[in-house]
């Protein structure tokens, strides 16, 4: 059986990043904590929310299953907010034989 503890953390992403950091539990790359609140957003559309905040809350295995898709939505969250968009002209054989970069 695996057990977690909760821990308190400071307000604000920034500073839960830092005391997470501090604790070795992250190598400083943004990582989303498990609130109950972003937990009840996440479940929020599921006809029995309240029992799905409960199992997600009390099983930290169904928790790291989920961890991978909060952090992608963060990312496309983040990609929208600041995105710069640039339109260039381009033919597709041109596209698909383009260099990596």
């Amino acid at each position: 059986n695996i057990r977690a503890a909760r821990v308190r953390a400071p307000a604000g992403l920034d500073a839960q990043i830092t005391f997470l950091f501090k604790k070795g539990w992250t190598d400083g790359l943004p990582v989303v904590p498990p609130t109950p609140n972003r937990v009840e957003e996440m479940c929020a559309s599921y006809e029995n929310s309240a029992e799905m905040v409960e199992m997600y809350m009390n099983n930290p295995q169904v928790m790291q299953q989920i961890e991978p898709m909060v952090v992608e939505q963060m990312a496309i969250d983040w990609l929208l907010e600041n995105g710069k968009v640039k339109n260039k002209k381009i033919s597709f054989k041109d596209y698909m034989n383009a260099p990596a970069s």
